[in-house]
């Protein structure tokens, strides 16, 4: 990266993705790196300016979020609020006896998150295995796959396969049978239109055999994920009304933005009111809220779960 004189990086955004989620070049900052030891270091070199924090609000499990919406199923969009991947495991567990049963989503919240914390922490492998097949198994992706791309989770396909298995069979009955619709209708209208408006046209999500064709997946995978776009893109243009706050707006990186907010007497008024703008119903999806996570830091590469403070 070559540096303005002013010492800041200015990438140029793009609607190249078939969903219309903003894309970046030059340089492409949507994509440096997050998930090693290596890139957090890397990521301490973006630094807010003396007297600043950076303040990255991210909208939290929003694809799976919506994926419950478009499927009319409100277990599944409490499941994945609480978090899918553990609500998975949960089942996986009581399986195996370890726990005494599945998390009950109309049991006590506090209960839930507890056993949520205790999943992540104590049953890591069974909480990534999962995580492996939900998103994955949302837009179409078959056991031979996940199999292919996770083979040190899933030795055979048949492990991957009973999982699969599993997750339909428990929290996303809906979403099968939302995946069938989806596809019969792109494939006799030829498009999809999202709750924005948003297009796009498919050639192919059904074969002359009946089949799922080479555009099923792209099928199942454009309306959460267009309509993942559209809610960050509104929720940008709202924040811009405000002429201070257009200005602290740095970056967008897939679902979430970045803010470089001054760190004074105001401070948490402002991440608080920027938590508030994202996190706020949304008139084209009937008032369904998507919850956000806010994170702050001196740099980027060292930022904290924001407390209040």
């Amino acid at each position: 990266y070559k540096p303005d004189p002013d010492g800041r990086l200015r990438g140029e955004y793009t609607q190249n993705p078939s969903t219309l989620r903003l894309s970046m070049r030059s340089p492409n900052l949507q994509n440096v790196p997050a998930r090693s030891a290596l890139a957090k270091e890397y990521r301490k070199m973006f630094v807010a300016a003396p007297g600043h924090r950076l303040v990255e609000i991210d909208y939290a499990a929003i694809e799976a979020v919506l994926t419950g919406w478009y499927a009319e199923d409100q277990d599944f969009i409490s499941a994945a609020q609480l978090g899918i991947h553990a609500v998975l495991a949960s089942h996986v567990l009581a399986k195996k006896g370890v726990l005494a049963a599945p998390i009950n989503l109309e049991g006590s919240e506090k209960e839930n998150r507890d056993i949520v914390r205790l999943i992540k922490q104590e049953y890591p492998q069974a909480y990534n295995d999962c995580k492996h097949v939900v998103h994955g198994s949302n837009y179409g992706v078959t056991a031979f796959k996940i199999k292919q791309d996770f083979p040190e989770s899933f030795p055979t396909v048949a492990d991957a396969q009973n999982l699969q298995n599993m997750y339909f069979d428990t929290i996303a009955k809906k979403v099968r049978a939302w995946q069938h619709k989806v596809i019969e209708t792109a494939n006799r209208k030829f498009y999809l239109d999202n709750v924005f408006g948003y297009r796009h046209f498919f050639w192919e999500p059904i074969t002359p055999r009946g089949a799922w064709g080479p555009d099923a997946k792209e099928a199942l995978a454009f309306l959460p994920q267009s309509t993942a776009a559209g809610i960050i893109k509104e929720a940008m243009l709202e924040i811009a009304q405000t002429t201070y706050y257009a200005k602290a707006m740095s970056l967008q990186v897939h679902d979430s933005l970045l803010f470089e907010v001054p760190k004074d007497q105001d401070f948490c008024y402002r991440v608080a009111w920027l938590a508030m703008k994202m996190s706020q119903p949304i008139p084209e999806l009937n008032g369904l809220t998507i919850g956000v996570e806010v994170k702050v830091g001196s740099n980027w590469g060292e930022m904290r779960v924001w407390d209040g403070n």
